[in-house]
């Protein structure tokens, strides 16, 4: 019982240790890796064809902010601890 509560505690603790990170996705790709992958908390916006129902299928975006791929869309996402 000890020897399986310590696999369980060692495959879980990766997602719970990042659980704060959030994710931008810019393509229809990573649209559809990141409903399948992360979390709802951890989604911060998505590119323009999540919301599209035909190629999003089952997993539209509803609630989440849409952002053309831009570096003018993307800098307030960017991490505020980045130094260089």
């Amino acid at each position: 019982m000890q020897k399986t509560r310590l696999i369980l505690t060692a495959l879980f603790l990766p997602f719970t240790a990042q659980a704060s990170e959030q994710f931008v996705s810019l393509t229809l790709c990573s649209d559809r890796l990141l409903i399948e992958l992360a979390e709802p908390s951890q989604i911060a916006a998505q590119s323009p064809y999540s919301k599209k129902p035909l190629m999003m299928l089952d997993k539209i975006n509803i609630d989440k902010p849409v952002l053309e791929p831009q570096l003018t869309e993307l800098l307030p996402y960017l991490d505020k601890n980045y130094s260089d």
